[in-house]
């Protein structure tokens, strides 16, 4: 996988920074990785930073995105990624909220934290 993932905990929050290009099957491993992380450390919250990700998703590979995500739902009760402006679609996280899944996606990383903490 060329995603390079770094794993930090803030308090109650595992943080993930990534970097690297993605295709649609890196970041399904990605998201296993973080699931697996949060559960091995008893963490129910996660904060995954994707704005050093070099990519070019399409609509159904966002959509294939969020339904991963939904699938991880019983490693942590909330979970927001932060992403570049320019890459803010809306998709996965339209996808995984009518599934049930507490997803934000932000372009502030401050908005994402205050969010996981509410």
């Amino acid at each position: 996988m060329p995603l390079k993932l770094e794993f930090q905990q803030d308090g109650e929050l595992l943080v993930v920074s990534v970097s690297g290009r993605a295709v649609l099957a890196d970041m399904m491993e990605m998201i296993d990785r973080v699931a697996h992380e949060a559960r091995a450390r008893h963490l129910s919250r996660v904060l995954v930073d994707q704005t050093q990700i070099i990519e070019d998703f399409k609509f159904t590979d966002h959509f294939a995105i969020g339904e991963k995500a939904v699938s991880m739902f019983d490693a942590f009760t909330r979970a927001a990624s932060v992403v570049q402006v320019s890459r803010r679609t809306g998709t996965s996280e339209n996808v995984a909220r009518r599934k049930g899944a507490a997803l934000g996606v932000f372009t502030s990383r401050d908005e994402a934290v205050n969010w996981l903490r509410a």
